[in-house]
């Protein structure tokens, strides 16, 4: 948005009188023009603000790098209500991927990440993990929450390897 010609002119203004010296022996009118000036950028502000609230936030994201048979996954979550709906992501033909991300773009409340082996017959978990109350971050590293996990099929030996962070996305 732009400014209206009052908010520019007392810009212009404000730069003005900052940049001169008040003259000998007029201190007093310089210091009064100044708190003047001081005031109309101070309601300027406010209208700023007013204009684009400061209360506006980045929302809160899981991203996940996984990595099995040379194969890297990048996998992106986003805040749920219901971990039920969640559904667990193929990797490759041997492995099951879920990450459960509790909150609203205000607060999470909680992180929940399951790995499964996927047999013949039916998934088998292999590993739960829950991180409770966890922080955003602007630019974190790709496995600023979980660290690097490293996992083992139980046939064949399989292995598939995971990091997690959470961080912020603008709206």
């Amino acid at each position: 948005m732009s400014m209206n010609w009052r908010g520019v002119r007392l810009a212009e203004k404000y730069h003005y009188l900052a940049r001169i010296k008040p003259p000998h022996g007029k201190a007093h009118s310089f210091l009064k023009t100044m708190s003047v000036v001081r005031s109309d950028v101070v309601v300027l502000t406010l209208v700023g603000l007013m204009v684009f609230p400061a209360g506006v936030s980045a929302e809160p994201r899981l991203r996940c790098q996984v990595i099995q048979g040379g194969e890297i996954r990048a996998l992106e979550f986003a805040p749920v209500k219901d971990p039920y709906n969640v559904e667990a992501i193929d990797i490759g033909r041997s492995f099951r991927f879920k990450a459960v991300v509790i909150g609203d773009v205000q607060r999470i409340d909680y992180i929940k990440i399951y790995t499964y082996y996927q047999s013949t017959r039916q998934s088998v978990l292999l590993h739960v993990a829950k991180y409770l109350k966890p922080s955003s971050e602007v630019a974190p590293s790709p496995d600023a929450l979980t660290g690097v996990n490293y996992l083992y099929s139980p046939v064949l030996g399989r292995e598939l390897q995971y990091g997690c962070a959470l961080f912020e996305v603008a709206p």
